[in-house]
């Protein structure tokens, strides 16, 4: 079980387990710091927060290319092509972080991360970067619209009429 998962169990549990599983998962990540040895998800984390820079969304094509830019980070030799869109995703859905359509300042339309989605990770895992300040966590609107028309047809509401009233 990922330690992001037991924090959550413990938040549930109440008491004093929340503290405890933060302190465990803050002593655990110094070790690997210590030995040099952090996880690959903590360095996709504290990658993407500096990749992000101050944007407050990135399609997910930008995001790749900024991650694999950094030779020293190894996303670039992370299987045939580096880094791919599918690999960002399955590791980043550990921490329930998940790539949405995103319509930007500019018009365009992609498949991309807002940086807000990141915040809650990245004050948990990456503590040693400092706090997520919130005017850097707004978010973008992401498209809602369906992708198939609605079932309902010409002059039907789509409701029915509540007993008694029609």
């Amino acid at each position: 079980m990922a330690p992001h998962t037991l924090v959550i169990v413990a938040d549930h549990a109440g008491e004093n387990w929340p503290d405890r599983a933060r302190t465990a998962t803050l002593t655990l990540t110094a070790e690997a710091d210590d030995n040099d040895q952090a996880s690959a998800r903590v360095r996709l984390l504290t990658n993407c927060r500096t990749a992000f820079g101050p944007e407050t969304a990135l399609p997910t094509a930008v995001l790749l290319e900024r991650l694999k830019s950094d030779p020293e980070s190894g996303w670039g030799e992370c299987g045939p092509a580096g880094l791919t869109a599918m690999k960002l995703g399955t590791m980043l859905r550990e921490y329930d972080i998940r790539s949405g359509n995103i319509r930007f300042p500019n018009g365009q339309q992609a498949k991309g991360y807002q940086r807000a989605d990141f915040a809650d990770a990245w004050a948990r895992y990456c503590p040693s970067l400092g706090p997520v300040p919130d005017a850097d966590v707004v978010p973008i609107e992401r498209d809602n619209r369906p992708s198939r028309p609605s079932l309902v047809t010409a002059g039907q509401s789509g409701t029915a009429p509540i007993a008694g009233t029609a």
